[in-house]
């Protein structure tokens, strides 16, 4: 009787060692995506999303709802450390950090993309009395 060695394929190892997490806050709506360092995204979400029609879309329990399925995601995927880059100023983006903290995430840094005017609009002339 002749026996073949049969070969097994080796399980690839998660190469995604750091990930970065684009978080998007406007007055009506959050926008979450996940991307590789590279820039390939991973996977989005939005508080528009979870369609639900009782609630608010840009109200901290769904904030809380999306943070809990990027965990899971995360947990999925294996990923060690992320860089978070935070844009506009919304409701939701202090509550992203809390609950992300509160999920045991491990972060490299935060970044802070928002654009703030500088100086301002022209002001009105004064009447002249």
């Amino acid at each position: 009787m002749i026996k073949y060695r049969q070969k097994f394929k080796k399980k690839k190892k998660n190469l995604l060692v750091l990930a970065n997490l684009h978080i998007k806050c406007t007055l009506k709506n959050t926008i979450i995506s996940l991307t590789k360092n590279t820039g390939e995204v991973l996977k989005q979400w939005s508080t528009k999303s979870l369609k639900k029609s009782k609630f608010k879309k840009n109200t901290p329990y769904n904030v809380q709802l999306i943070v809990y399925k990027v965990n899971k995601f995360i947990q999925f995927k294996k990923i060690p450390k992320m860089n978070i880059y935070l844009n506009g100023t919304g409701l939701g983006r202090y509550n992203i950090l809390r609950n992300l903290k509160r999920k045991k995430v491990k972060i490299a840094y935060i970044f802070d993309k928002t654009s703030i005017p500088f100086n301002g609009c022209r002001q009105r002339s004064m009447k002249r009395l």
